[in-house]
């Protein structure tokens, strides 16, 4: 009779799953928390947002992860019935704004990682990496989260690509 090691099951897996994807298709943003934890400035600036998430009027505003493969994300005021207007700033990623008595700005990479993309570490992975470079490309299956020092060595990986495709 052949054996099978059984995995212990309360043993983590030390390989995490970084392809994972949320299989729905439209999250409320005031359902949004996760706890970054505050170890540094984006950590705090990304719990300091689900903080704000939080306080937003239930089922306001739903964010829509695209129809197909490579579609863009799209937020939708359920009050007016519009989608939200992307635009940029002074950065180069896309934002959005939304409102509950004053407009609070927030980047679309950063909305459509925390509503779409599992994070097991989010305390560790506080970054959300555009796993193709273009910071105007925020698709679902092109964004992931990074530690701070994968997502300064993904910048710099990209950055050399770059220079020697020139």
């Amino acid at each position: 009779m052949e054996e099978h090691a059984v995995a212990n099951p309360g043993q983590l897996d030390l390989f995490l799953d970084e392809a994972e994807i949320n299989s729905v298709e439209c999250v409320d943003i005031s359902d949004i928390d996760i706890d970054f934890g505050d170890a540094n400035h984006m950590a705090r600036s990304k719990s300091n947002a689900c903080k704000r998430f939080k306080s937003l009027p239930k089922g306001k505003y739903l964010i829509y992860k695209g129809e197909k493969e490579g579609e863009l994300p799209y937020i939708k005021n359920t009050d007016t019935g519009k989608k939200l207007s992307v635009r940029t700033t002074r950065s180069p990623y896309p934002c959005v704004d939304l409102y509950k008595g004053i407009k609070t700005t927030y980047s679309m990479h950063q909305i459509v990682g925390m509503a779409f993309i599992p994070n097991q570490l989010p305390k560790d992975r506080t970054h959300v990496d555009h796993i193709d470079g273009d910071k105007s490309n925020y698709a679902v299956e092109n964004l992931r989260w990074t530690t701070p020092s994968e997502n300064q060595s993904n910048k710099d990986f990209k950055k050399l690509n770059l220079e020697l495709d020139l």
